[in-house]
């Protein structure tokens, strides 16, 4: 596995997060995981690390944000 990040992510002025596959300035990268497959529990973990970066509430749900960060892990798994 390389040590590549595999996606992008930043949160504009308007309080949106976006995620890129391409580098730009105001971004964080995001990197893959040794594991190539994640269990609830570290899903929701990394979660938490993605609400508390973005200083979103710990008890809201972000819509889609288990599926981004599964894709991630499954993009890395194939390289």
């Amino acid at each position: 596995m390389n040590n590549e990040p595999v996606a992008w992510m930043s949160v504009e002025l308007d309080g949106r997060t976006v995620l890129a596959t391409y580098e730009f300035e105001t971004a964080i990268p995001l990197y893959t995981h040794p594991a190539k497959t994640l269990t609830d529990e570290e899903i929701e973990e990394f979660e938490w690390v993605i609400k508390k970066h973005f200083h979103f509430n710990p008890n809201e749900k972000v819509v889609g944000l288990d599926r981004i960060i599964r894709a991630i892990v499954k993009k890395a798994s194939e390289e």
